[in-house]
């Protein structure tokens, strides 16, 4: 079990039912650390259709997959999208991010998730 956990979740503007989400889970145990690094980066993470990528340098270590589908606007018209997910470790934190947008990229969600591995080093690494 974590030790403390946030949980953000954000709305897409073009799909109704789909979010993107962020989960931040701290743990004092190493070894439960490693073990909710293995179940995201193996179990949370979609493989199917998918990529895994792992990624340098986010965290003391990261994975990426990304897919393409195809979905509805809140017109029901048909859009493609893209569903990004990176997961990484970092001290005793290990956050999972999935992004869903028509623009979901590599770019996008390492950037993202250098700005939360940043606040993690200057508010949770000691």
């Amino acid at each position: 079990m974590p030790q403390n956990f946030i949980m953000k979740k954000f709305p897409d503007v073009n799909f109704k039912n789909d979010v993107s989400t962020i989960y931040i889970l701290l743990y004092s145990n190493p070894g439960d650390l490693e073990k909710a690094y293995e179940y995201f980066s193996q179990q949370a993470i979609s493989v199917e259709d998918s990529s895994i990528i792992s990624i340098d340098p986010i965290g003391d270590k990261s994975k990426f997959t990304y897919a393409y589908g195809l979905g509805m606007d809140s017109n029901l018209n048909f859009v493609s999208y893209q569903k990004a997910q990176l997961v990484f470790q970092k001290c005793n934190a290990v956050v999972y991010i999935q992004l869903y947008s028509g623009t979901a990229s590599e770019e996008e969600i390492t950037n993202f998730a250098a700005r939360v591995e940043k606040r993690i080093i200057q508010n949770i690494c000691q």
